[in-house]
């Protein structure tokens, strides 16, 4: 298999594993709010990564870099975790499943044009029309909800799906400087964790995980071991490959 297809193969299982992520955020938070959610999905995910890595690259667990790759590190992770997810779950609080994962496809439209202005990626003649069809749809099912509260939570995905693109367009540079895939995932959300910890502490005085049923639990291991190790991770193996436009597409 040659190192695209391998690619491809990568994205396709993370987009399967994401796939079922809408569904299981909006059942998830009957039991929890935004706010915790996310601060507990962020420390586990970084109480399994964190350690793994030190273990596995024990002699040069960081890397030596200057201050602009710190910076471009720290903001990568801030949009792939806190405020990517953040937008995305308050979204999902107030929109549908369904409408939510509908308009969160817009998302490849957005990276393929600033994939194009700051990567340089060229977009075929096939992908154009690809990225018409997802645009012209995303934009009825925004412009038509429900109701009011379906129209900002419509809103606050797109808001997310904005934030992912400045994501990809940072991740895809530090890939070509050969930063490991699975180093950019830990980073994230570890910077996720120390992001969201104090925002949760003012949202909470105190707080444990006592409400979730056992089908709640499940949605919650779901979005930190599949949703978020694993499709992460493969995700950027893919893009490391190939384009950001592609990856996305």
């Amino acid at each position: 298999m040659s190192a695209r297809h391998r690619a491809y193969l990568y994205i396709v299982i993370a987009v399967i594993i994401w796939s079922f992520a809408g569904p299981v955020i909006k059942f998830t938070l009957g039991y929890l709010d935004t706010i915790t959610f996310l601060t507990f999905r962020f420390g586990l995910t970084s109480a399994i990564l964190v350690p793994f890595w030190i273990l596995t690259h024990h002699q040069k667990p960081f890397p030596k870099l200057g201050l602009g790759d710190w910076i471009t590190l720290i903001v990568s992770g801030l949009m792939a975790t806190t405020i990517q997810l953040t937008l995305l779950f308050w979204g999902f609080e107030r929109t549908t499943a369904i409408e939510g994962t509908l308009i969160s496809s817009i998302a490849p439209v957005f990276v393929a044009l600033a994939s194009h202005h700051f990567l340089g990626d060229r977009v075929t003649k096939r992908e154009q029309i690809g990225l018409t069809i997802a645009l012209v749809g995303t934009l009825i099912i925004v412009g038509v909800p429900k109701n009011i509260t379906n129209l900002w939570g419509n809103i606050l995905v797109l808001l997310a799906n904005i934030a992912w693109v400045a994501e990809a367009i940072l991740t895809k540079k530090l890939l070509r400087h050969n930063f490991s895939p699975l180093f950019l995932t830990m980073f994230s959300f570890l910077v996720g964790f120390l992001s969201m910890t104090p925002i949760y502490f003012l949202y909470h005085k105190s707080y444990i995980l006592n409400q979730l049923s056992f089908g709640g639990i499940l949605g919650f291991l779901y979005m930190v071991i599949f949703s978020g190790i694993i499709a992460y991770w493969l995700f950027l193996k893919g893009q490391k490959t190939i384009d950001a436009s592609e990856a996305n597409l």
